[in-house]
Formats: structure tokens, C-alpha cells, sequence
């Protein structure tokens, strides 16, 4: 059922009362009869009106309260200044919980939004009845009066408190944002880069660096005769994850270069980590050379349309004898004039990271 369906729907009793006959006359047995019978239909859906409305409201506020924590987290996960990357972990595994579609909601709202049309046709009907809808607008304060007027008033009341509970509810349903205008993001959605880089409050800087994707290198036993191998880490897999990696290192009158880059889409699993091997047969020259000397790196994030989004400053940490690794270090504010390694992603495949490794005499 989509968003504005049970609107619709609620107009269905006020239609039905516009073309029904309220002018009829009836005898006095008919008119005993037809009394006792709206007498003990309007008893009848009372009850049925405050089970259901007990219920509906009673499920209703308790995914409320779900929503209610669930916008206060993604307010820190746009801007986690406080959060590691195992507390991101933590808040997507607990976002998903909290915004799943809760199937006893849908059913409740389908027999209150059931209720509510039907007792706005009864209660409608038996107002109809009673007073035929003539309504005079000539200031009376007699008894006969008043009467009808409180008839009046007590049932676009009542048919007012269940068309605003039918749409609270609808818009729960739908997990309306309790703190902010519009809808609760699902989960694919705060886990797209191109969908987090699109909205105003999000620090997509912080985000990234708490991400913390990196360059690993291993040196690999027997010691006699090591093999070296490179891999690409993401601790949490994202959606539309566009990049390019460069690392710079000059030794012996040359400039080697490392450029690593890839795409990643199609999330399976939420929170994943991912490590793609770049090359288990790295050669010791390069490993020794981006290990022993100075080098210079950055990572760039890119949206669909290739455009930096981001742009980071890369240090080697976590040196030990037999490994070490390329992490992001600061944010890089001022822009390039020419973007070069954005070419790069044009011919790169979904759910793969590849790598190129230059080297260039200097002059």
C-alpha cells in the first residue's frame, strides 16, 4: 500500500454518505426498529474502535521509540567525530534492526484503517438518521438545538481523532523521521558514498577517515627466500566506493609510482570488511622501496559522475620487520588543477581493485 493509498481510502465513507437518502420518510415501527438497530451497531464498533485503537497505537509508539533512536544514531554516523570504525560496524548492524519493516504494524494499520472507514460510514449514517444533515445556521440556544449541534460535534470529532491516528500511523509505517522532515534513509542508502556525498549534513571527510581504508604490504616466511604481497583494506564495505591511490617513492635516482584504484558496489552482506589481494608476488625492490624510503601518497573518493569528493594525504604506519601499511593521515582541502588518476576508474570493473607500479628516471 503506498504513502497516500489510505487517504484515498478514508475518502471512500464520505462518499458513500454524500449519495445515500437521508431524506426518506419512515413509519413509526420503522423508525423504532432502525433505532434499535444504529443503537446497537454504534455500541458495537465502540468496542471494536477502542481495541483496535488501544492496539494500533500501543504498536505503533513502540516502533516509534525504534525510529526515534535510530535518527539519533545516524545523527552521529553523519558526523562520527566520536566514533571508531568498529562503532560504525556496530551502528549499521543496529540501523537495520531498528528500521526493518515490522509486519504486526502493517496488520494493525490495515484493520484500524478497516475500523475507521467503517465506523465514519456508521456513525455517519446514524447522524443522517437522527438529523438528516439540516443544518440551520440561525443563532438558537434551545434544548433541540444544542442536541443536534453536540451530535455534530462529537462526530466530526471522533471522525477527526481516527482520520489523524490512521495517518499517524501511516506515517510510522512508512518510518517517517521523528526528528527531521521526510523519511528514515534505508540501509543501502547510508551505505552508498554517492548518497552520503549528496546530502548537506553528512562530514563525508570524517566518514572516510573513520572508514579507514588502507595499503598493506607483507613479507611472507621462509625468511630465506620471502615472498612479498600487497593488498587493498576496507574495514566496511560501502556502496559506489570510487577511488584512486597513489603512493610516490624516490631511491636511486628513480621515482617509482603505485597507483591502486577500484569500485565497489553491490553490498551482501552489511558491514563486511573487504581485502582484495593487489599481488601475491610483489617484487622486494618495490617492497623494500616504499618500506625504506621517504614516500609521498593520496587517496582520492570519487561520486558516479568522477568527481573528487574527497581527498586525502597517505603515511606509512604499523612498520615492523615483517609488514607494513599505508594509512590515511589528513584531509587535503585545496583542490588539483588537473585530475589525472580519474581515468583510471573509467575502465574499472565493479568489486575490483587494481593496481599499475611505474618507474621513471628523474631528472
Amino acid at each position: 500500500m503506498g504513502k497516500w493509498t489510505p487517504f484515498l481510502i478514508l475518502l471512500i465513507p464520505v462518499i458513500i454518505l454524500l449519495f445515500t437518502d437521508f431524506d426518506r420518510n419512515f413509519s413509526s415501527e420503522q423508525y423504532d426498529a432502525l433505532k434499535d438497530q444504529v443503537e446497537l451497531i454504534s455500541w458495537i464498533f465502540a468496542g471494536i474502535v477502542s481495541i483496535a485503537g488501544f492496539f494500533g497505537l500501543f504498536i505503533s509508539f513502540t516502533f516509534e521509540n525504534k525510529l526515534l533512536t535510530a535518527s539519533k544514531e545516524l545523527k552521529q554516523y553523519y558526523r562520527p567525530y566520536a566514533l571508531n570504525t568498529n562503532d560504525l560496524r556496530l551502528f549499521l548492524s543496529n540501523y537495520q534492526q531498528l528500521t526493518a519493516g515490522d509486519k504486526l504494524l502493517k496488520n494493525i494499520f490495515g484493520i484500524f484503517l478497516f475500523v475507521s472507514c467503517s465506523s465514519i460510514l456508521v456513525w455517519g449514517t446514524a447522524v443522517g438518521f437522527y438529523t438528516k444533515y439540516k443544518v440551520s445556521f440561525k443563532l438558537d440556544f434551545s434544548i433541540e438545538s444544542l442536541l443536534v449541534f453536540g451530535i455534530y460535534l462529537l462526530f466530526f470529532l471522533l471522525g477527526g481523532i481516527l482520520i489523524y491516528v490512521t495517518i499517524a500511523i501511516n506515517f510510522i509505517r512508512h518510518q517517517r523521521d521523528p526528528l527531521e522532515k521526510g523519511y528514515m534513509p534505508d540501509i543501502k542508502s547510508i551505505c552508498d558514498i554517492n548518497y552520503l556525498s549528496n546530502k548537506a549534513e553528512v562530514d563525508i571527510d570524517e566518514l572516510l577517515f573513520k572508514l579507514s581504508p588502507s595499503l598493506e604490504f607483507y613479507k611472507n616466511p621462509p625468511d630465506d627466500k620471502p615472498k612479498y604481497e600487497a593488498y587493498f583494506h576496507l574495514p566496511i564495505k560501502m556502496d559506489n566506493f570510487r577511488f584512486t591511490m597513489k603512493l610516490i617513492s624516490n631511491t636511486e635516482g628513480k621515482e617509482i609510482t603505485l597507483r591502486c584504484f577500484g569500485v565497489f558496489n553491490k553490498m551482501d552482506i552489511i558491514g563486511e570488511k573487504v581485502t582484495p589481494i593487489l599481488d601475491n608476488n610483489l617484487s622486494e625492490r618495490y617492497y623494500n622501496a616504499l618500506k625504506n624510503n621517504t614516500v609521498s601518497g593520496e587517496m582520492k573518493l570519487y561520486n558516479l559522475d568522477n568527481k573528487v569528493i574527497s581527498r586525502y594525504s597517505l603515511i606509512r604506519s604499523n612498520e615492523t620487520s615483517q609488514s607494513y601499511k599505508f594509512i590515511l593521515d589528513k584531509v587535503i582541502r585545496y583542490p588539483e588543477k588537473i585530475d589525472i588518476d580519474k581515468g583510471l576508474l573509467l575502465k574499472s570493473l565493479n568489486n575490483q581493485v587494481e593496481y599499475r607500479i611505474e618507474c621513471d628516471e628523474i631528472v
